[in-house]
């Protein structure tokens, strides 16, 4: 009862563990199974089980054996064990073996696991007295979650003081846009941990695009970490841009309400111009209740970019996002978006103001307001657009004013010109509310059906 109840402890379960039948032998006298000295383990006994049940886990062919006959750390055993699961872990079907044998101080272990579409396979030596050891895992096809890869080896070092893991991972996919991305080239993990009264953790990947270090404490109530992540070619990400970027900063607090830091150095070279971008962000409360300020200040394409922006919570402590400061090619933006309690649209608006309009088949300056807002349940998005003195294509206007409005944009029907309502050139409405006003809409409908 007392090892059943430590094995459910171990394996965070309450679920009901069950054994079939259990075997006890003595071994013969003379044996070597006995020792006098005081320190020493005297087990003369073989131990066999047949089968346990451990919720959705059935082992059907678990047996060991613990031989004495000497100090405990000179003592052997012999375990082997076979397991098998139509939902191992909650994983799916699956199949585990394991096989210790060997003195207490000096055992070899081999284990072997096939599952989720993969084989795994390990070996080492473990010291079950000093609680440490040496292992060695090779996978074939890993995955979990939307995450690959083509092979995976893995070692561990170890004891109760510190755990030390190096992997080296083949064919990597991750979920996304470019999963592709950490695939071309192997990626190596370095991770050291120590389980003391403050736990601590350092981790060191290394990709074909960047490296990432990660270091500090890892308690189970607050976190105290440092990062830094390098991405040495940019062109990795994107085909419009080359260059390099280094982010850095801290990661602290409670999980749920951690405190973030970052800053951000690069070098971008696009449109045949390099530029440097530099940003700073201060965060706090993330995720749960996130709050905080983050400013992006430098130059793409020749051209001056600055961004500043402020979260907050509002009175019904949903995120409310304050674009104070928003610059680029000429183009200033602001705005005021609170995030939707149900995950929709936020409401909020947006203001935009072009003094060059930025395609150089275009000239003349623009400007326009959006208002996200709702009708009922549903959101509504209102907006008014004016262009200035503008010319392209051969066509020249004064000013024109072109007003709208889009309901449930989140929903079936598409944006596009249906959702127009008002339109106004050179100081003049042309419709409104869907109605032209300069030209007889029925004559033009009966002469276009002749």
């Amino acid at each position: 009862m007392e090892l059943a109840s430590e094995m459910m402890r171990l394996l965070g379960t309450r679920r009901r563990l069950s054994v079939s039948r259990v075997h006890v032998s003595r071994y013969p006298k003379g044996s070597g199974a006995t020792s006098s000295s005081s320190s020493s383990l005297d087990l003369p006994y073989r131990i066999a089980v047949e089968t346990i049940h451990a919720g959705m886990v059935e082992l059907p062919e678990l047996s060991f054996s613990l031989d004495g006959g000497g100090a405990y750390g000179q003592g052997g055993l012999d375990v082997k064990a076979a397991a098998a699961s139509a939902d191992l872990l909650g994983q799916g079907p699956g199949k585990l073996s394991a096989h210790v044998s060997g003195p207490f101080n000096k055992a070899s272990a081999m284990v072997t696991l096939d599952a989720l579409g993969m084989m795994a396979r390990g070996d080492g030596v473990v010291d079950l007295n000093a609680l440490s050891g040496d292992l060695h895992f090779a996978v074939d096809q890993p995955a979990h979650a939307g995450v690959s890869a083509s092979h995976l080896d893995l070692k561990i070092i170890g004891n109760a003081d510190n755990a030390t893991v190096h992997a080296d991972i083949a064919g990597l996919k991750l979920p996304g846009s470019k999963p592709e991305l950490l695939g071309a080239d192997p990626v190596t993990l370095d991770v050291h941990y120590q389980p003391s009264a403050t736990p601590a953790l350092s981790a060191h990947a290394v990709t074909g695009v960047g490296e990432l270090s990660v270091e500090g404490a890892v308690p189970s109530d607050k976190l105290a970490l440092a990062y830094h992540l390098s991405v040495p070619r940019i062109e990795a990400f994107t085909p419009d841009a080359a260059g390099k970027a280094d982010l850095a900063g801290r990661v602290d607090g409670a999980v749920g309400a951690l405190d973030v830091t970052a800053h951000l150095l690069s070098d971008l070279k696009a449109g045949g111009v390099t530029s440097a971008v530099t940003g700073d962000i201060d965060a706090h409360g993330v995720p749960d209740a996130p709050t905080g300020h983050a400013v992006l200040n430098g130059a793409y394409q020749g051209e001056p970019v600055a961004l500043e922006v402020n979260v907050a919570l509002g009175p019904d402590h949903q995120p409310v996002v304050t674009i104070a400061d928003a610059r680029f090619a000429g183009i200033v933006g602001k705005g005021v978006l609170t995030a939707a309690a149900d995950g929709g649209l936020p409401s909020g608006y947006l203001d935009v103001d072009a003094a060059r309009l930025p395609s150089p088949a275009t000239a003349g300056s623009a400007k326009a307001h959006v208002e996200i807002g709702r009708d009922g349940a549903s959101p509504v998005v209102n907006f008014t657009a004016e262009m200035n003195r503008a010319a392209m294509s051969g066509l020249s206007v004064g000013k024109a004013t072109l007003t709208g409005r889009v309901a449930d944009p989140a929903g079936s029907t598409p944006a596009g010109p249906q959702n127009v309502t008002d339109v106004m050139v050179d100081g003049k409405w042309l419709m409104r509310e869907r109605t032209l006003l300069s030209l007889d809409e029925e004559k033009i409908m009966d002469e276009a059906e002749r």
